[in-house]
């Protein structure tokens, strides 16, 4: 991942050095390089900052914020595009390319086509383009809201960045929503568009906005609803199996494509043993897995990974933590989460990315999984 941040100040309450504080707070999404765009106009200041975790095209052409070529458009980008390649070969036939990264793929697509181009991207990202002439900056979140983005908003300022404290750098206020609050207590974490404090908001999954000196648009551009509601022709079982198999495994594959090593986690359950499996099917080599496992054998569930991890063959390696290891992490997880979250699989999460960083740089997950294929108690409380 990558970190991206950046502001429009009108009252010029913003500047060069608030960017660098931004960028520096969420530097551990990205450190491999930073990247500053600012420029101090007449009436007002725009600025974008990135910190990159290089991924595709490790040199330091591929590093943001990135012009296009025509010269008129900035970017700043987290995330990856996965089909950039047929973007590029559908779309933009004859371009001639200065690095063979998804980020100047998804650049060139905006500045030929406009903000219809991401009803073609296939990928999770939290984009901000600058329009340098027409003077608009425009936030784009995934359909799913994979890629976070936070925004402040005031008569005079917006700025926006992935993770919540680095708009908390900014000399603005920091009042508790206590709307908010109530919802945390219910749901243990805070949902939609809301965040802890007054004024700091989330953009909504499958929206964008544009943003001028006068004001701030939000648009919704995809909803799984509408996607619910399509007609499609009605197929037999095994066709739809087919085309499962079929959309599952291209996914994947999507998601090996890398300039690092990469590997997976795998707990054993549903989720990650199905990733795992069509990972192994595809690679050529075995492919690197990662748990973590407990002292506690109530809570230990690595033999049901090295069973999975047996069958597939994969290159597994296990990590068994105790109490005491893991309760220094509760500190440091809670700084990456800056504001009130209950989860307490943040841990061990936390704890096998650790782990797997010593061998890979990026791993795929399972997260979601359950909710589609029906995993652990969902086939008992169905039957109910």
């Amino acid at each position: 991942m990558c970190g991206i941040a950046g502001f429009l100040s009108i009252n010029k309450q913003l500047h060069k050095e608030h960017l660098k504080t931004m960028t520096d707070s969420i530097a551990h999404r990205g450190p491999d390089a930073e990247g500053f765009y600012f420029d101090d106009k007449e009436k007002f200041n725009i600025g974008l900052g990135h910190r990159r975790l290089s991924i595709l095209d490790l040199s330091t052409t591929a590093n943001q914020p990135m012009k296009s070529h025509c010269g008129r458009y900035i970017m700043v980008f987290n995330g990856e595009v996965f089909n950039y390649q047929e973007l590029a070969k559908n779309h933009l036939p004859n371009t001639i390319w200065n690095t063979h990264s998804d980020s100047e793929v998804i650049l060139e697509c905006f500045a030929k086509y406009g903000i219809k181009c991401i009803d073609w991207f296939n990928g999770m990202f939290a984009i901000a383009w600058y329009d340098t002439q027409d003077e608009k900056l425009i936030l784009v979140r995934d359909r799913l809201g994979i890629k976070p983005i936070v925004y402040y908003k005031d008569e005079n300022n917006i700025a926006f960045a992935s993770e919540l404290k680095a708009l908390l750098k900014l000399p603005f206020d920091k009042k508790i929503n206590t709307t908010s609050l109530q919802d945390y207590f219910l749901l243990e974490y805070i949902p939609g568009t809301q965040t802890i404090y007054n004024n700091y908001s989330k953009l909504a999954a499958g929206h964008y906005a544009v943003i001028t000196k006068s004001n701030i648009e939000i648009k919704e551009y995809w909803s799984v609803i509408d996607k619910l509601n399509i007609k499609t022709e009605i197929k037999t079982e095994d066709e739809y199996l087919e085309e499962l198999d079929y959309r599952f495994k291209k996914s994947v594959q999507y998601r090996m494509i890398s300039d690092v090593p990469i590997g997976a986690f795998l707990s054993g359950g549903t989720d990650s043993s199905l990733v795992c499996a069509a990972f192994q099917q595809i690679s050529n080599q075995p492919i690197n897995t990662f748990t973590i496992g407990f002292d506690v054998p109530s809570f230990d569930e690595t033999q049901y990974a090295k069973d999975v991890a047996n069958q597939l063959k994969t290159n597994h390696k296990t990590y068994k933590i105790s109490e005491n290891e893991a309760l220094p992490l509760w500190e440091l997880s809670n700084n990456f989460y800056d504001e009130p979250f209950a989860v307490t699989s943040i841990i061990p999460s936390l704890l096998v990315c650790q782990k797997a960083k010593q061998n890979v740089t990026v791993a795929l997950a399972g997260d979601g999984g359950d909710e589609l294929f029906f995993g652990y108690g969902y086939y008992e409380w169905y039957n109910k």
